[in-house]
């Protein structure tokens, strides 16, 4: 369990001992486990937990279990615990999606619910999962989460929700479709036959059949109040009048009750009771120090509290850890400003000790509530300013955030060094203007805290520094935050200076720090095109990374390193850093294997390029298993990616289209340049699909132009431009459309190639220079000028076959195949990486048409015409397609005619004819 989660939430109580069963209830479970959701909504002390604990442990269904409490009220954290208890019946749940929840800038809560529903949709058999005290939550977000888990609820999983108030669920649409199972506190109110067994089988008590009947009609049936009056009965002789004496609402029950009960105790168990109800959980270690008793009373009396049956509820099987009953420790809660000796002021130290204890133990998120309950600014701040660097380590910097973000405004801006940490928290969860609020608020105390002549007297007496080791290199550190900040927002020159002030601050007092500075100015470099600057900058961090001992940020670093051959071009030098860095990942160091997901995926998509199929799909592996248990930051962006860009090369366009989403739902912005955006890919992607109507939307949507200035930054959306224009001229020249039109084209898509290819030779990109030479291949093929096509192709084909570039021609489709055949035909050179390039093609090359050429269509055809066009291919006759396609005939007709339309023919013959022309059928 990652030590972020608290494992006593996820423990299924088990069964009383002697408790009594209701086989009736059990019955009504069983029998709604066919459907989505079973409802337990009542109040407090029905039995809703007891009686699901008697259930579940007879249940033939592995049965998931989670408490939740007020703190669950983040869905990012709602959903981490949820993925967690579904990994104590299925171990091997959701590891990747729990680690993205768990990471500082975690998915959105509909990204983590889909993930969610296809995860549940792959298990191998049902599961129950429980969700006790769900109204704990009372939080919008979270009943939205749920929500559309619920509206897409996969068969495997049955939800359980045992609650005191309904949810704001959609509870009648369930209904209405008999998915909803419900037991409200009709169902669960205690009979009089019932409150017999319970009162003498489990209580132990001997009553008359008139004090049971009184005692049921006073408790109105309620299982708690029956329990609670039990006990009160052992300490009375009389138990009519006991019984009689009980009137009003039952609010006034529970509250003589619990205090009747409550005053029966010693004085000394009353005021450990009272006391330690400031804590949501309790171990014996913790109430020592709470309560300031000596080592060993608190587990003691733990145990005796539990044998006394004292609503004392263990978390785990050990006895460690224990809960009050929600309505006795609430109770407690209102009494405990009444005990004499406890004040406001004595209150808030039980809170205080118990955040000492918490902080020594490492619970560094318990020892902030307490600070937070302590009504205590300065013992919280001074906290979070102590554990920032330990935070953020454990990918606790969103949690750590949260709390600061809760002082009061006047305490957190006289700390300039709790300042420059919320602010890199901020920023961490992409909140920069606010991260660059609280730097500006920190660098007005840069004057005081190195005690220049500009700083005053009172400046430097109203300032507070805990953590005073870190205050000399705060300009330091506020220059690399800003380095971060501009180089995230693409303002590479600011970077550039920050990232210098930063490493001239920092040369000979804080090397980590020096190195990191050193990293983003590499990172600039790398943006805007120098890559070979950018690649010395990397290299030279990555052997003073490793020199200091730091294998974690020269594995993180490494795979960027060859990041950068691979933006080169070269394939195979890239390939050989990442098998460089994996050789120095240790197996059994969990930090440093984080870097392995990402040297795998890069070894994918180099594999996946060479043609290497079985490779990738092994490397694709590999990352997805060890990502899905510790990766860096935005491995779950790239992985996506990755996936895409196999599944478009399979044609599979629909698929790559929803990794694309999928992927854009994971960035998270970050200094690491984005040169290839998520909306151009799917663009290149509407285009292989023959969708050039929504390709021409994304150009009007990112407002790049054949004219514009070239630039290194926005070379693939210019790249992806020129397939556009080429999709247009090629739609011209099919459809014979007017001699100026095709002029106007043609002038601007060979201009924006020439230009292209001159910026990417005169950068060194490979790539990019084979991309240009064959799109302008295939522009002077579409204008009918084949020994003008064979030039650029020629110079692409001497250029790729040393990396063993293959994808980057086969996805080409049908169009670049047909040139291939004709230069493998003229017997000039390279004839082997001829051969291997057009067996690389396949059938593929005739099913798939061009991703640079698609088929002029205005609107393309739906998927479901092209399943029809493709029986039309095989003769069937239009009641054959019905009866195949399980459609009216009527409806096959509709489809046909949508065919010959979108196809401009008028005869199946012809639609056949065109639909291979296109690449949409096979050619006989």
């Amino acid at each position: 369990m990652p030590t972020t989660l608290l494992a006593t939430k996820l423990y299924r109580p088990p069964p009383r001992p002697r408790g009594m069963v209701r086989p009736h209830l059990i019955a009504r479970l069983n029998a709604g486990l066919h459907r989505n959701l079973t409802l337990l909504a009542a109040p407090a002390g029905f039995g809703k937990t007891t009686l699901l604990s008697q259930w579940l442990d007879g249940c033939a269904r592995p049965v998931a279990w989670l408490t939740l409490d007020a703190s669950d009220h983040e869905p990012t954290r709602f959903l981490a615990y949820l993925v967690a208890a579904l990994q104590t019946v299925v171990p091997e749940f959701g590891a990747g999606l729990l680690a993205a929840l768990l990471a500082p800038q975690a998915p959105t809560p509909a990204a983590a619910v889909t993930d969610l529903i296809n995860a549940l949709a792959t298990l191998a058999q049902p599961v129950v999962l429980v969700l006790d005290d769900y109204h704990l939550v009372n939080a919008a977000p979270v009943d939205a989460a749920l929500g559309l888990l619920l509206a897409h609820q996969p068969p495997q999983l049955h939800l359980v929700i045992a609650t005191r108030e309904d949810p704001p669920l959609p509870l009648a649409r369930l209904r209405a479709r008999d998915q909803l199972t419900e037991l409200r506190v009709s169902e669960l109110r205690f009979s009089h036959t019932e409150a017999d067994v319970l009162l003498s089988q489990t209580e132990g008590l001997s009553l008359s059949a008139e004090v049971v009947a009184v005692l049921t009609s006073r408790t109105e049936g309620w299982a708690a109040g029956l329990h609670l009056a039990a006990l009160s009965l052992r300490g009375h002789q009389d138990a009519a009048s006991f019984v009689h004496s009980f009137s009003g609402s039952q609010r006034f029950v529970l509250d003589y009750l619990l205090e009747e009960v409550l005053q029966q105790q010693p004085t000394l168990l009353q005021q450990f009771l009272l006391r330690t109800s400031v804590l949501d959980r309790l171990c014996g270690p913790l109430c020592d120090a709470v309560l300031a008793m000596p080592v060993g009373t608190g587990q003691a009396t733990l145990e005796a509290i539990e044998r006394a049956n004292l609503f004392l509820i263990p978390l785990d099987d050990q006895r460690c850890w224990y809960r009050y009953h929600h309505l006795f420790g609430e109770l407690l809660q209102q009494r405990l400003p009444q005990e004499a000796a406890m004040d406001a002021g004595a209150i808030a130290t039980l809170h205080l000790r118990a955040s000492g204890w918490y902080e020594a133990q490492g619970l560094l998120l318990e020892a902030l509530h307490h600070a937070a309950a302590a009504a205590d600014p300065a013992r919280l701040a001074a906290l979070a300013e102590r554990t920032w660097a330990q935070m953020d380590s454990s990918f606790q910097a969103d949690a750590w955030g949260r709390w600061v973000g809760q002082l009061p405004e006047e305490v957190l801006r006289v700390r300039p060094v709790l300042c420059t940490q919320y602010a890199w928290a901020l920023m961490d969860i992409g909140q920069t203007e606010a991260s660059e609020a609280w730097l500006r608020h920190a660098e007005r105390w840069l004057p005081a805290a190195h005690s220049t002549e500009s700083a005053s007297h009172d400046e430097m007496a109203s300032m507070v520094v805990v953590a005073s080791e870190l205050l000399p290199s705060l300009p330091a550190r506020i220059a690399a935050a800003r380095a971060y900040l501009a180089q995230s927002r693409g303002d590479f020159v600011a970077a550039q200076q920050y990232a210098a002030t930063t490493r001239e601050l920092s040369a000979e007092t804080e090397p980590l720090l020096h190195a990191q500075a050193t990293v983003l100015a590499g990172v600039s470099q790398w943006a805007t095109g120098a890559l070979e600057v950018a690649y010395r900058a990397f290299a030279a961090w990555v052997a003073q990374t490793r020199e200091a001992g730091n294998l974690a940020f020269a594995l993180a670093s490494g795979f960027y390193l060859a990041e950068i051959r691979l933006a080169q071009g070269e394939l195979r030098e890239a390939a050989r850093l990442y098998r460089q860095f994996l050789t120095l990942v240790p197996a059994d160091h969990e930090a440093l294997r984080m870097a392995a997901p990402h040297l795998h995926l890069g070894l994918a998509v180099i594999a996946h390029e060479q043609g290497d199929a079985q490779a990738a799909t092994l490397h694709l592996r590999t990352s997805k298993a060890q990502g899905e248990q510790a990766a860096l930051i935005d491995w779950p962006f790239r992985w996506h990616l990755a996936q895409a860009r196999i599944e478009a090369s399979s044609g599979n366009w629909e698929a790559a289209l929803d990794l694309l989403d999928a992927a854009e739902r994971r960035y998270r912005p970050n200094p690491v340049p984005d040169l290839r955006p998520v909306a151009a890919l799917k663009a290149r992607v509407y285009l292989r699909q023959g969708n050039l109507l929504a390709a021409t939307a994304w150009v009007a949507a990112c407002g790049v132009t054949a004219t514009d200035a070239l630039s290194y930054r926005r070379e693939f959306e210019h790249l992806t431009l020129a397939r556009v224009l080429l999709a247009k001229l090629t739609r011209s020249v099919i459809a014979r459309s007017r001699r100026e039109h095709v002029a106007s084209d043609q002038h601007d898509v060979l201009d924006l190639l020439t230009r292209l290819h001159a910026a990417a030779e005169a950068g060194g990109r490979i790539g990019s220079q084979i991309e240009a030479l064959l799109l302008q291949s295939l522009a002077h093929e579409a204008l009918d000028d084949s020994e003008q096509a064979r030039i650029p192709l020629q110079r692409a084909l001497v250029l790729a076959e040393p990396e063993g570039y293959v994808r980057l021609f086969a996805d080409e489709g049908t169009p670049l195949a047909r040139l291939l055949e004709r230069e493998r035909d003229t017997g000039g050179g390279m004839q082997p990486y001829l051969h291997s390039l057009l067996n690389a093609f396949g059938k593929q090359a005739a099913v798939h048409p061009s991703s640079s050429i698609p088929h002029p269509l205005i609107e393309p055809l739906t998927a479901r015409e092209r399943e029809v066009l493709r029986l039309i291919a095989e003769g069937l006759s239009n009641q054959e397609l019905a009866a195949r396609l399980h459609l009216s005939p009527q409806t096959v007709k509709v489809h046909t005619r949508n065919i010959y339309s979108k196809l401009g023919v008028a005869s199946r013959t012809q639609a056949v004819a065109r639909g291979r022309e296109l690449g949409f059928l096979e050619r006989s």
